[in-house]
């Protein structure tokens, strides 16, 4: 396979790409999820363009039929998490993602930076070297020929 490709325990096929293009004035993010019967894709426009719609496509069907449905908004995500940032200052509204949910995207960037530290072998310390570790044992018991027999 080639970087950026991998096999999850589940043995689905998984590719991630980064292009930074600073000066690119079109730049866009894509999250796409393929499976037997379709796709799922999320296309986020470039941050720094407001009121740029972010697009959810749903693919669906057989043969030569196929049903898409496309979902799209320009509501600003920035603009609702200052609002509700200052409803839980004047008001005392509770956050509605918490520590657990903070530690849980913390992890899953630290895992993110782990893999890529392995693949390219770069040295990392503190928690994501750990982490690292973790993932380097996990992929090693996987790939084992007895682990497939």
């Amino acid at each position: 396979m080639t970087p950026g490709r991998r096999r999850s325990p589940s043995s689905a096929r998984l590719s991630i790409r980064w292009h930074f293009l600073p000066d690119y004035p079109a730049y866009r993010e894509d999250v796409r999820f393929h499976y037997e019967r379709g796709s799922v894709e999320l296309s986020f426009p470039a941050p720094y363009r407001l009121h740029q719609p972010t697009g959810l496509v749903v693919s669906t069907g057989r043969g030569e039929t196929r049903q898409r449905v496309l979902l799209d908004s320009i509501e600003e995500a920035f603009e609702h998490e200052l609002l509700a940032f200052a409803s839980m200052i004047t008001d005392g509204s509770r956050a509605r993602s918490g520590i657990a949910d903070g530690r849980a995207d913390i992890v899953t960037c630290q895992r993110i930076v782990a893999r890529l530290a392995l693949d390219r072998g770069i040295e990392i310390g503190g928690e994501a070297a750990e982490s690292a570790m973790t993932t380097l044992a996990r992929d090693t018991i996987a790939a084992a020929p007895s682990a497939r027999a």
